[in-house]
């Protein structure tokens, strides 16, 4: 058993990556479709999936918070929103559950979505090697 704090992302991995080499392969397999088509397909779609995983990664570190926060800024002060809903919001914020509901749909996502991508651009460099 994996312990310890990347325990979790560690088993999405090692589930994720050998489950998509298998079904990958049957796809390849059942369509009947040429390896080099195959290759491409494989390799653009992993990289679509990596690059959304990588942008949950990006949002979870905060990077890009400042920017957010004075996008934010700017619509407060061009559209007004209602009291009622600023309530709501305020609530939604401080609301301790659903923050750790998001949190960890966010990181399940991100691992999820960067192992899918990562599998299938390694099942596409393997294709390309084995031909």
């Amino acid at each position: 058993m994996i312990k310890g704090r990347g325990g979790a992302s560690m088993r999405i991995y090692l589930f994720t990556v050998p489950s998509m080499f298998v079904v990958l392969f049957a796809v390849k397999l059942a369509a009947g479709v040429d390896a080099i088509t195959m290759v491409n397909q494989t390799f653009l779609y992993g990289l679509i999936v990596l690059l959304a995983g990588v942008c949950i990664y990006i949002y979870q570190t905060g990077f890009l918070a400042l920017f957010s926060e004075g996008f934010r800024r700017m619509q407060n002060g061009i559209f007004r929103k209602p009291r009622a809903m600023e309530q709501v919001y305020e609530r939604m914020r401080k609301d301790a559950a659903l923050q750790t509901w998001r949190s960890k749909l966010q990181t399940n996502t991100k691992h999820i979505a960067i192992s899918i991508g990562a599998s299938m651009t390694l099942f596409s460099l393997c294709l390309l090697i084995i031909g």
